[in-house]
């Protein structure tokens, strides 16, 4: 069944399930306000993976706040600027693969028309290629 605007309220439900299971959000464009509100009452080990393009953090679309945000609550930060896959994943066990980035306009009320699917059981492959994604990818602290 496909999950259909606004998705912000299921991708929160099914994040907030697994209290103890690591969390992984691949998603290239995050609006640090909307990413707030999606963590809200979670406590899960989280990584991102996003992107930072120089031109994107220019219009808007990337904010450089996201590691400010990421570091007070020790989430751990990785840039991949090759992504544009959109995965919010429990443990890589289960995912959300969905069009929406996290902002207003990928999930809240009002924004643009979005779709996803849960996939109840990723495979070995699947787990593999997100793993790979987030090995070439920088992680990111002061000096980045």
């Amino acid at each position: 069944m496909i999950i259909k605007s606004s998705l912000f309220g299921k991708i929160y439900d099914y994040l907030l399930k697994d209290n103890d299971k690591q969390i992984f959000l691949y998603v290239p464009y995050i609006k640090t306000k909307i990413l707030e509100k999606l963590l809200v009452g979670i406590q899960n080990q989280i990584t991102i993976i996003t992107t930072w393009h120089i031109n994107d953090l220019i219009s808007g679309s990337s904010e450089l706040e996201l590691y400010q945000f990421c570091k007070e609550n020790n989430i751990t930060l990785y840039i991949h600027n090759k992504i544009h896959l959109k995965v919010y994943s429990v443990n890589l066990e289960s995912a959300i693969v969905a069009s929406g980035n996290i902002s207003h306009n990928g999930l809240m009320e009002g924004g643009n028309y979005e779709a996803g699917v849960l996939v109840d059981k990723l495979e070995i492959s699947d787990r593999m290629y997100l793993e790979k994604i987030k090995r070439e990818a920088i992680f990111v602290d002061e000096d980045v």
